[in-house]
């Protein structure tokens, strides 16, 4: 019982001994950064190529890894897919304001549509949106 009691009165006074934490002292931020400069901040400001491998699967159970190779420059986007051996399998460029123009595309990235998709998906990605309408 003494030793009980002498645990509980050592535990109680060791509580009491102990600093209490405090929060942190919180300071003004001294510059308040826009909604639109954070959101600009996910886009690239400058130049960029980026490569990526992409491993995809068909409906019949085939697949295989392709690298892709994306090219930012003054707005332009330059989009390039390769077997892993070199072999251009699709090939496409498009201005900032205009249609892709497709440079070379075989089996099965020659399909309808394909071009708009892709480009549009890697624009999305890659390429900060317009503000206006």
């Amino acid at each position: 019982m003494r030793i009980a009691c002498f645990c509980i009165c050592l535990l109680l006074a060791s509580c009491v001994a102990l600093q209490q934490p405090s929060l942190p002292v919180l300071r003004p931020v001294s510059t308040v950064v826009s909604a639109d400069a954070i959101c600009t901040q996910a886009f690239t400001s400058r130049d960029w190529q980026f490569v990526h491998s992409i491993t995809f699967t068909t409906d019949n159970g085939r697949g295989s890894t392709l690298i892709g190779v994306t090219v930012l420059q003054a707005g332009n986007l330059r989009t390039v897919l390769m077997g892993v051996e070199g072999l251009v399998l699709f090939e496409a460029e498009q201005q900032p304001n205009g249609k892709p123009v497709v440079r070379k595309a075989m089996p099965p990235f020659n399909k309808m549509g394909f071009a708009e998709g892709l480009m549009a998906d890697v624009r999305t990605l890659f390429v900060e949106p317009s503000t206006t309408g």
